[in-house]
């Protein structure tokens, strides 16, 4: 399994956010029910992603987790957390 970090922005702008990818996953099933099971741990919210009609508010903090390719089409999850900061 391969792991791979992002972070952005680091200019105080809106949201920051800190991303992992998982690659090289031997049953993607089973690993998108383990970071569901990890984010409903934390409280955290699990949010579908925000609208134009429901915008996030100062300090809202929220996961987003879906599946994604990398690598000329190689299956990864992406688990991404925000914070809203303005």
């Amino acid at each position: 399994m391969d792991y791979y970090f992002e972070y952005g922005p680091s200019d105080e702008s809106d949201p920051q956010t800190s991303i992992m990818y998982t690659c090289g996953l031997s049953n993607v099933d089973e690993s998108y029910g383990r970071l569901l099971s990890y984010i409903k741990n934390t409280g955290k919210d699990l949010s579908a992603g925000y609208s134009w009609g429901n915008p996030p508010k100062r300090g809202d903090e929220y996961f987003f987790l879906s599946e994604t390719s990398l690598r000329g089409g190689e299956k990864c999850l992406m688990l991404s957390f925000s914070k809203e900061i303005n």
